[in-house]
């Protein structure tokens, strides 16, 4: 007989008679374990606003300086970390955030290339006499 033989063979021997017993009891304590408040991020409790945050484009270096105002020590590292783990859940609140906001176009009227506002220093100038910058274009 091999070594791996004899070493199965060992194995078997120690196995209990009630095997299906210790099957059952070993089930019993995985269905009520539970790994409680320890295993759970120090940045669970602050996980709405973070990922308000990271919504809203803040860096993760600004994100740990917010949660050091309010008392939460905590690395650039975790913080990606546990944003990775809700980026689904991010990109939910930017489609959110970005459909509340009105439209650029619908705000602002955009200026056409020699339109200036009267306000604007260079509104005394008619917009033939300004200088526009040249390209390579025209240099034919």
């Amino acid at each position: 007989m091999s070594d791996e033989q004899d070493m199965q063979s060992e194995i078997d021997k120690q196995a209990p008679e009630g095997a299906e017993e210790g099957e059952q009891a070993l089930l019993h304590l995985a269905e009520s374990f539970d790994p409680g408040a320890a295993r759970r991020s120090v940045l669970h409790q602050y996980k709405r606003g973070v990922l308000l945050l990271r919504a809203k484009h803040a860096t993760y270096d600004k994100i740990v300086v917010m949660l050091e105002k309010v008392g939460v020590k905590t690395s650039i590292f975790s913080v990606s970390r546990f944003c990775r783990q809700h980026r689904a859940e991010i990109k939910k609140l930017r489609v959110q955030l970005e459909s509340r906001k009105p439209p650029v176009e619908a705000s602002e009227p955009l200026l056409r290339i020699g339109d200036v506002p009267a306000s604007s220093p260079g509104a005394l100038l008619a917009p033939a006499d300004r200088q526009q910058p040249t390209t390579r274009r025209n240099k034919f």
